[in-house]
Formats: structure tokens, sequence, C-alpha cells
């Protein structure tokens, strides 16, 4: 069984690191070993999967692994109010490919009972950000989220602030600002923890943000260079870095 939960946290690290394809095939592999061994609890595994196909653009099999994510924890018996945040990844599929409502009304069942005024949790204070832009606009969550990103008893942790300022980024891209959302991306670079696993995508979505904005900006090198990090180009593919 080590063999197999070793193989698992080899796809995790490849994924973190971008290699796509490879931790694909190690995580599929993994999961069937798990499961031919009679290992009931793979959630670790179906989460990251369907990070994996939404970064591959296949809705269908990363809503599946978001699923799965939810229904193996309830069946093995570690689901509680603290594992709610699961329902995050159903959400973003959903969002991913256009479903809003759907985004809405999974997200609702994991923010009910919460109030964004009163919020003093970092991952939740995010959420609610992203949930105004959609509903409000760009510029009410960058009012939302700036008056508590300085608050350090809900923005203690460099990995956090950087996420928070990410986002920011994200919303002042929306309002066509570009240069106040780069020198946000730079703040989240400099907070940003590169390897940090445990924060999962974080440090390679921040890489795409930086490549695209430097694309449209016109600096193809620099943009390239993030773009690598990313793990969208390598001498095995064809580099797509100026496709839209």
């Amino acid at each position: 069984m080590q063999s197999a939960l070793s193989l698992a946290e080899l796809g995790r690290v490849h994924f973190a690191y971008g290699a796509i394809d490879l931790a694909e095939g190690e995580l599929l592999t993994a999961d069937e070993q798990l499961k031919a061994l009679g290992v009931q609890e793979r959630s670790f595994v179906y989460e990251c999967l369907s990070r994996l196909y939404v970064q591959k653009a296949n809705g269908g099999k990363a809503l599946y692994y978001a699923q799965a994510t939810l229904e193996n924890m309830r069946l093995n018996g570690k689901w509680s109010s603290d594992n709610a945040f699961y329902y995050v990844r159903v959400a973003e599929v959903y969002l991913t490919f256009g479903q809003t409502e759907r985004y809405h009304s999974t997200l609702f069942k994991m923010l009910e009972g919460r109030n964004p005024a009163t919020e003093t949790d970092n991952y939740y204070v995010v959420l609610f950000a992203r949930q105004i832009n959609l509903k409000q606009g760009p510029a009410e969550a960058i009012n939302y989220l700036s008056a508590r990103l300085t608050n350090k008893k809900i923005f203690n942790d460099s990995a956090d602030i950087a996420v928070g300022h990410m986002y920011i980024g994200d919303f002042y891209r929306q309002l066509g600002q570009s240069q106040k959302a780069m020198e946000y991306y730079l703040v989240a670079e400099k907070e940003m923890i590169p390897n940090d696993l445990y924060r999962r995508t974080a440090p390679l979505e921040l890489n795409l943000r930086l490549a695209t904005q430097l694309y449209d900006q016109g600096k193809y090198t620099n943009a390239l260079e993030y773009r690598i990090k990313y793990g969208g180009c390598s001498r095995r593919a064809r580099c797509r870095c100026g496709s839209r």
C-alpha cells in the first residue's frame, strides 16, 4: 500500500510543478492500486484530479472528481463542518466552465450561516470577495477584500496574504487597470511560498496570471519565463504562450 500512496504523492507533486500529463497518469494509477488494495479513503487523490482536469479544460472529469471528493469523504466518516470548503471545488468547476448559477447555488452550501461583514477566516473572506465580484462587480470586491487584507487577525500568513493580493489583482484586471493589477500580482509573488504544496496550485496560478499580464503588455520574453514556471511550455510540447 505504501508504494501506491507514494505514487499518489508523487502525482500531487508533479501536478504542483506543472507536469500535468505525468501527474494524471500517476494519480489514476494510484487510485486503481489503492482501490484494488481495499483502501477506501481516496479523497486526496480525487481532489487533486479535479484540479488537474480543470487545468486540462475537461469539465466533465473535473466535476466528476470534485463530486467524488465530497462523496468519498462522507462515506469514510471524514465529513464535518470544517470540511465544507470542499464544496468550493465543485463550485469552481461550474464557474470555470461558465455555469454561474450552479456556482452560486453550490457555493451557498458552504457559505450558508456565514456573514461576509463579520467573517474572520481569510479563506472565506476570499470566497465572499469572489462572490461579490460576480454579483456586484470587481470594484465592490476590491473594497471588500482590501479592507480586510490589512487586518492581521484575518490575514496573518504570507501565503494567505499572497492569495488575497492575487485576487485583488484579478479584480483590477477586470476593471481594465492592468498596471494596478500588476502591482498586486508582484506583491503576491513576493509573499508566495513557491513550493507550498499545502496550498496546492496557488503558486502556479499566480505564475499564469503574471505570464498573461506580461504578454498583454508586450513583454513576451518575461511572459514566457512565467509560462514555463506554470508548466505550459516544455521541450516535449509546442509552446502556446501566445494563444488566446
